[in-house]
């Protein structure tokens, strides 16, 4: 799975993207949808959430959990030990399943490009 992230400005505000090459039902990508589900916040205030997120897939991994969920306002995931399903929490024929492992590392590079600042003209691709 290929993703960008990168920045879009509009009129008021400036939003991060993430666009993936992956997609399920209707050319939606659920691995985008969820790290853009700021939850009405600005961007630099979802980074605990991602904390979170993190938190919750190494908890599973070290087998203190035996799932977890993660969710936000319309997107959450249902982690196991080996995969995740990423859903809409609206329509959940909307979803993707990848690795738990996969899911943290998208995490930790979405973690890194919103801490690194806004930089309009750069993309940041990453191949998981």
């Amino acid at each position: 799975m290929k993703l960008i992230f990168s920045w879009l400005e509009d009129s008021e505000f400036i939003f991060p993207l993430c666009a993936s090459d992956s997609s399920g039902k209707g050319g939606v990508s659920a691995v985008s949808c969820l790290l853009m589900d700021c939850g009405g916040q600005r961007y630099l205030s979802t980074i605990p959430w991602i904390d979170e997120g993190i938190s919750r897939i190494i908890a599973v991994k070290n087998l203190e959990l035996e799932h977890a969920y993660w969710s936000r306002e319309a997107w959450g995931a249902n982690i196991k030990n080996h995969h995740a399903k990423i859903y809409s929490l609206h329509d959940d024929s909307y979803f993707e399943v990848i690795g738990s492992h996969e899911l943290m590392l998208i995490l930790v590079a979405w973690k890194e490009f919103l801490c690194s600042g806004v930089q309009l003209k750069i993309q940041k691709e990453i191949e998981i």
